[in-house]
């Protein structure tokens, strides 16, 4: 393509020009945001776009040859198994006529781009498929991909429209009930592309449902003794308990070893956790003590016993960082980290000079917030994550290329997790003069797969443990609940006492920190 120039321009003219029309344009190539509305984009292939964007930053690299785009395709169609982030980047149709202009290449991919109505991931739809919506004899056009579950997009559509979905049923022309649980295609085949919503006349608002002690159904596990003010510690006992990893990893470990290096045993956290972990393992529901751990943790953390208010989160990383330091005896040890470690990977964008930087970071919990959307669920809080971020001024980076203290802009995503994934609501409003708690209920998943927001990871995320904050911002107590694997019940204490509750009755506006462990 600079070789088709040449007759007109110097090479270096020609870089020049091509690289003022991608920054002059670059709104157009990748400031896409994708919404609930399905968008029309076209695809370019993930490699080709990284070294595009390399080149705009180094003026030493060669520029990139024609678009692959190739790469995406199968028997010379495109393949539906290549995914958004991980196989392909998404621009406008004007950003592909752009690039296409400059490089050439192809071929060209158009496809929809809109958010997952399940988990609300940026989604290219690979299967379009058309559906009429029907409701108060007004008909909705809606593209949706063929293997979408009819569930989340009825919710979609009832959210769309302020209309409670728990109030309504969707029915098929001929009147019967479609199954929400159908796939479209599935629903397409047996009734057709048309669904009709109309009031469910059975049924009645779903209010929220608080959880109680019930002495009738005594937990199955042990509760921890009831030490007032110090509830965040016992519920953090109780979070890393229910890790399957990590409790087998404490109650194997050999203590002795780290004894052998001359090391008190009553200055260690690794020694008392393992003795509660077994006294934990016992059959019965009678409360244990926690006194010793709680003695050594704090001296150890002094900051724990400090006046200021802590939470379950805060407790939970000092126990990890000092096992962390207890197994350090004989250098740097890795077994913990590689739990409890994820990647943030983004680009730092300047505000100067528009030079974009990458930027990786890794993280022990993802601090999530609280999504102001109707009937939020987890994926509102993550997709939030990757929403551009301004840096405070006295955290600015200076830029490689203009030498200015101006990058300004900060845009991550989730790169990798580890084995264990640590997911803390942000409720306190710190930016109030008298701080507030946000009582917003947020719906999550018992299981889902870590592709469906990590660019670099995958496997199956199953729900062990949820930590709740009872009460106001200044003067609530922790509890807990916990998955008990053997007998598949979940088990709920409150200072020190333990109940058997349905799953059902896990979220509520109390919810403060999920903990997921990849099977």
């Amino acid at each position: 393509m600079v070789e088709n120039l040449r007759f007109f321009d110097d090479e270096k003219t020609v870089i020049k020009k091509i690289r003022d029309d991608l920054k002059q344009n670059r709104e157009e190539i990748s400031k896409i945001h994708p919404t609930n509305k399905s968008t029309i984009v076209a695809l370019v292939e993930k490699s080709w776009f990284a070294s595009l964007v390399f080149w705009l930053s180094d003026q030493e690299m060669e520029i990139p040859g024609p678009i692959s785009n190739h790469l995406l395709c199968n028997n010379g169609k495109f393949d539906i198994l290549k995914k958004v982030g991980v196989d392909f980047v998404v621009v406008t149709e004007k950003g592909w006529e752009i690039l296409f202009k400059h490089f050439s290449g192809g071929p060209k991919i158009i496809r929809y781009y809109v958010l997952h109505p399940k988990n609300k991931t940026p989604t290219v739809i690979a299967e379009p498929t058309q559906i009429i919506i029907e409701y108060n004899h007004k008909e909705f056009k809606k593209v949706v991909d063929s293997t979408w579950e009819v569930r989340p997009i009825f919710k979609l559509f009832c959210k769309s429209l302020e209309i409670d979905y728990r109030d309504h049923l969707i029915a098929s022309v001929e009147g019967e009930q479609i199954p929400h649980e159908y796939k479209v295609d599935e629903s397409i085949s047996k009734f057709s592309n048309k669904w009709i919503v109309i009031p469910d006349p059975s049924s009645r608002k779903v209010k929220e449902k608080l959880i109680r002690i019930d002495p009738k159904t005594p937990s199955t596990l042990h509760p921890i003794t009831n030490s007032f003010p110090f509830t965040f510690i016992h519920s953090a006992i109780h979070l890393l308990f229910s890790i399957v990893c990590f409790r087998d990893f404490i109650i194997g470990y050999d203590v002795g070893e780290i004894v052998s290096h001359n090391i008190k045993l009553e200055s260690l956290v690794i020694f008392p956790l393992q003795k509660l972990f077994l006294e934990m393992l016992e059959k019965g529901n009678q409360p244990i003590k926690s006194e010793n751990l709680r003695k050594i943790l704090f001296d150890r953390k002094p900051t724990l016993q400090a006046d200021d208010i802590h939470d379950v989160c805060e407790s939970l990383l000092s126990i990890i960082s000092a096992i962390e330091e207890d197994l350090s005896f004989d250098g740097p040890s890795h077994e913990i980290s590689q739990m409890f470690c994820g990647v943030f990977c983004g680009i730092l964008e300047c505000s100067h000079c528009q030079n974009f930087e990458n930027v990786c970071e890794d993280f022990s919990v993802i601090q999530l917030p609280i999504p102001q959307v109707p009937e939020p669920g987890l994926f509102d809080s993550i997709a939030l994550l990757s929403q551009p971020k301004q840096i405070p001024s006295n955290k600015l980076k200076i830029c490689r290329r203009c030498q200015k203290q101006s990058l300004n802009t900060k845009t991550i995503t989730v790169h990798s997790v580890g084995k264990v994934l640590i997911l803390n609501f942000q409720r306190i409003n710190k930016n109030s003069f008298a701080r507030t708690k946000d009582k917003t209920i947020i719906s999550f998943p018992k299981e889902f797969d870590t592709a469906s927001f990590s660019s670099n990871s995958s496997g199956i995320c199953k729900l062990r443990s949820v930590s709740y904050h009872n009460g106001e911002y200044d003067n609530g107590t922790f509890a807990t609940a916990i998955l008990d694997e053997k007998n598949n019940q979940w088990n709920y204490f409150e200072e020190e006492k333990g109940t058997i509750i349905g799953e059902d009755l896990l979220e509520n506006s109390a919810v403060s920190c999920l903990i997921y462990e990849i099977l």
